[in-house]
């Protein structure tokens, strides 16, 4: 058995051990499409291993997001995102306004999704995923349907780079799905198109489409 001392010493090893950025940790609430901005909320920033894993371990598990069970001050959490500290988790930071991202819309049973978000997140802030700059892990499920996504957002938009990611997904985690590749800017015109269709068809009744809800949301 490790001594006091030893596992002081490895406690300050991992102190040492710095991510070439800072990264944030977000948790995204249902909402309406016109208040994203004020859907999620920052629960904790890292920068070392030791921090990361401290707040990995202090947090629910992402199976709870893909049960849909988890509420915080009685909202429901519909995702969970790791971004580098400099980005937002938007479209609308420009960083992710001018890259892509590779999005899986397969269904995804819990251990997979917990296996996918837990190895892209290690390989994103260990620098394995080149291009990477945030993860996400998204419970979409409504009374018609149940799908979960898995995105990683990259800064970058030409092929060779975007294909480059992918690759490193695939190694990551040989159980990798199919992923499909999106631009953002793409992104925002279905969900602004979806957005007018839902209004036009429900006349003077107004709806909000639920964050992260297809056409496609964030």
């Amino acid at each position: 058995m490790s001594s006091e001392s030893d596992v002081a010493e490895l406690r300050a090893l991992a102190r040492a051990c710095e991510f070439e950025t800072p990264w944030s940790w977000y948790v995204h609430y249902q909402c309406g499409s016109v208040n994203y901005a004020a859907s999620y909320i920052k629960v904790g920033e890292f920068r070392t291993v030791y921090e990361f894993w401290a707040l990995f371990h202090s947090l629910p598990s992402v199976r709870a997001v893909h049960r849909g069970g988890l509420r915080v001050k009685d909202q429901r959490v519909v995702a969970y995102s790791l971004f580098r500290s400099h980005v937002k988790p938007e479209w609308e930071d420009p960083i992710n306004n001018a890259g892509r991202e590779w999005g899986c819309r397969e269904t995804l049973d819990e251990d997979l999704f917990a296996d996918l978000w837990r190895d892209y997140v290690l390989g994103a802030i260990g620098e394995k995923i080149p291009h990477a700059v945030g993860v996400r892990a998204i419970n979409k499920s409504n009374r018609q349907r149940l799908i979960h996504k898995i995105e990683v957002w990259m800064d970058c938009t030409d092929t060779k780079r975007t294909q480059e990611c992918r690759r490193h997904l695939s190694s990551l985690n040989p159980s990798t799905p199919r992923f499909v590749h999106m631009m953002h800017q793409e992104k925002q015109t279905q969900a602004i198109e979806y957005n007018q269709r839902r209004g036009a068809s429900n006349g003077k009744k107004r709806h909000d489409i639920a964050a992260g809800d297809d056409a496609d949301g964030q």
